[in-house]
């Protein structure tokens, strides 16, 4: 209601109240947002977040803030400025209007009482027409006087309609200025709440890595001991080779020495048969 009377150029006390509670309001918010503002960035610093996006976003809502205060600011001072300029301008109209009206009062007295002596010492015989001459003088002098003072009046009433008419365009022009900077702050929650939310998917995207990871260090350590079953294995299978180049070297060695043995034995088989032969001849030569 107080925003419709200044578009429409009418300004009371009443609605010049429900400004100042209005801009009231506005820095109240302000101070909320910008106290909102640092829980938030308390919490980021908690929280794993994107970090050079909620930067550049905390430092912009910051300035949207600050923006926000000083325009409120300004709007209360230029309020507190035409209300001063409106009392003065009060003060200025009621001091002038005493003034005149209390001169007016003293020059009329001073007046008549010269006229009244002047009368009295002439005896003039047309005193009651000189009166009447004299009060429809001084009348006309009086209309004179109030329309110089009506004219005056309406002159500074226009000059202060004028000046009110600026602060209330200035008014105007600092509210666009608030609506606009509360329609970026909209936005920019809007924007916090999509970071909130990516913030969110990325803290469960974080939770899978974060168990993809536990299991492949579970798998890490498990390929580690098979690693060491295979090394130890490795050890165990190059213990029963040389084992069995040992075993195949001694069978070798054996087979060698059976060998050469046998072949010893069918040369003294040989050695006793020829001699076995050489004397079974000798005995049938002698009974032959």
């Amino acid at each position: 209601m107080a925003l419709q009377k200044l578009s429409n150029g009418q300004l009371t006390e009443q609605s010049i109240q429900s400004l100042c509670h209005l801009l009231a309001e506005e820095l109240s918010l302000a101070e909320n947002i910008s106290r909102k503002e640092t829980d938030f960035q308390k919490f980021q610093e908690v929280h794993f977040e994107p970090k050079q996006r909620i930067k550049n976003l905390r430092k912009k809502i910051h300035s949207l803030a600050a923006e926000s205060r000083d325009v409120t600011k300004g709007m209360i001072m230029t309020r507190r400025n035409q209300n001063q300029m409106i009392a003065q301008n009060r003060n200025m109209s009621f001091e002038s209007s005493e003034n005149l009206t209390s001169l007016y009062a003293m020059m009329s007295r001073k007046i008549r009482d010269e006229v009244f002596k002047q009368l009295k010492e002439n005896e003039s015989q047309n005193f009651y027409e000189d009166l009447d001459n004299f009060y429809a003088e001084e009348l006309q002098w009086r209309n004179e006087q109030n329309r110089e003072m009506i004219g005056e009046f309406r002159e500074r009433e226009a000059q202060a309609k004028a000046s009110l008419f600026e602060a209330n365009v200035e008014l105007s022009n600092q509210q666009l200025v608030v609506d606009d900077l509360n329609f970026r702050m909209k936005n920019d929650e809007k924007v916090k709440n999509r970071l909130r939310e990516e913030i969110g998917n990325l803290r469960g995207n974080l939770r899978d890595l974060l168990k993809e990871k536990a299991e492949f260090e579970e798998d890490k350590r498990n390929i580690e001991i098979i690693k060491g079953q295979f090394r130890l294995q490795k050890e165990i299978n190059e213990m029963i080779w040389a084992e069995f180049l040992r075993l195949e070297e001694e069978r070798d060695f054996l087979h060698d020495s059976l060998t050469k043995s046998l072949e010893k034995m069918q040369e003294m088989n040989l050695e006793k048969i020829e001699n076995f032969d050489e004397t079974l001849r000798k005995v049938e030569l002698d009974f032959g």
